[in-house]
């Protein structure tokens, strides 16, 4: 009988432990999606899709790198949505096209600066 409740004892623990870890990461995304939509409404008021895309990924996740390459900017063009932010897609392959040359021909623009960088 102690062997089943020490197994019983040991299941439950095991649950608690995945349900918080699912809790933080559920928490961290939201976190991300609440900074993502903000900066992203802010941004569009100035600047295009691309750009947005970019500075807005980059300032929200604590300075990542840019795109490093045309493969990494046809990634982040060919997003079809981030956060429920639906204007981060496109409709048709001419301004996914569009978007990756300008990427392309910007690769590092967006590099994260004292302002942009999140302590």
């Amino acid at each position: 009988m102690e062997g089943k409740s020490a197994t019983v004892a040991a299941c439950i623990l095991m649950i608690i432990v995945l349900i918080s870890g699912q809790q933080q990461q559920a928490a961290a995304m939201s976190k991300f999606c609440r900074c993502y939509q903000n900066c992203y409404t802010e941004c569009r008021k100035t600047l295009g899709t691309y750009p947005c895309n970019i500075q807005c990924v980059q300032d929200c996740i604590n300075g990542q790198p840019p795109p490093s390459s045309a493969a990494g900017c046809r990634n982040v063009c060919q997003l079809d949505s981030i956060c429920g932010v639906m204007q981060t897609g496109f409709n048709s392959d001419m301004a996914a096209d569009a978007c990756v040359a300008s990427c392309t021909n910007k690769l590092g623009a967006f590099a994260p600066n004292a302002e942009k960088i999140n302590y």
